[in-house]
């Protein structure tokens, strides 16, 4: 059984986009049910909140630098560019997210985690990706 199946990528596909639509409705009543400001667990939740978003930012990237053009220079120039400066912009927001809700956090405690988060994620992405076709 093959992964990417027509059938089970329409089943997430479909999942995906029933929980995006419950959680446009019930985003407050989620986040004020689940954050408590005295909780360590509430408080390690909002801080990486913004987690999911920063890691498809950094996903993008890498798969912009795997299907580069080798044959247009200009483009496999831009496309390394482009891809590095959205996993840098997915490291930054993931090192200051959390420095917003925990205070006494270190910045280096913080950048150390969001390279070793975007580094797993980008190796993930490029095993997955290691036969795929480029068209």
């Amino acid at each position: 059984m093959k992964v990417f199946e027509k059938k089970n990528c329409l089943f997430v596909g479909i999942l995906l986009l029933v929980f995006m639509i419950v959680g446009s409705f019930f985003d407050f009543q989620i986040s004020t049910a689940l954050f408590d400001p005295d909780s360590l667990f509430g408080m390690l939740f909002a801080s990486y909140g913004q987690l999911p978003a920063m890691l498809c930012i950094s996903t993008a990237g890498t798969l912009l630098i795997k299907i580069a053009d080798h044959q247009k220079k200009v483009l496999l120039i831009l496309s390394y560019l482009f891809g590095i400066l959205l996993n840098a912009f997915a490291i930054l927001g993931i090192t200051m997210d959390p420095m917003l809700y925990i205070p006494h956090m270190s910045i280096v405690l913080s950048l150390i985690i969001a390279v070793i988060l975007v580094g797993v994620v980008n190796f993930i992405m490029l095993k997955l990706t290691q036969d795929a076709n480029r068209q």
